[in-house]
């Protein structure tokens, strides 16, 4: 993913990293969501997972990394065949 500013898909905004933490118990319904494995050694019992999100402070909504992906993606694109629309003319 580049570096930068990354702009919120739903009002525009600037979009923020943030830590997102939750506890769960390996032995959990929730459990069967998570992967308790690292490298060769598997986590039992109550673990603290750790990620990174994004957070719109115009909005108040947080979205995955790879939402951002997929909507700087899909934004690239759209320009890209704006472009070609705007040469074939």
């Amino acid at each position: 993913m580049k570096r930068g500013n990354h702009c919120c898909p739903i009002c525009g905004g600037e979009l923020k990293k943030i830590k997102v933490s939750k506890i769960v118990n390996s032995e959990s319904e929730e459990a069967k969501d998570w992967d308790f494995s690292s490298g060769e050694v598997y986590m039992y019992g109550d673990v603290k997972l750790i990620w990174t999100e994004f957070s719109c402070e115009k909005c108040d909504r947080k979205f995955s990394v790879d939402d951002v992906y997929n909507a700087e993606r899909e934004l690239k694109r759209a320009k890209r065949r704006a472009t070609k629309k705007i040469e074939r003319k």
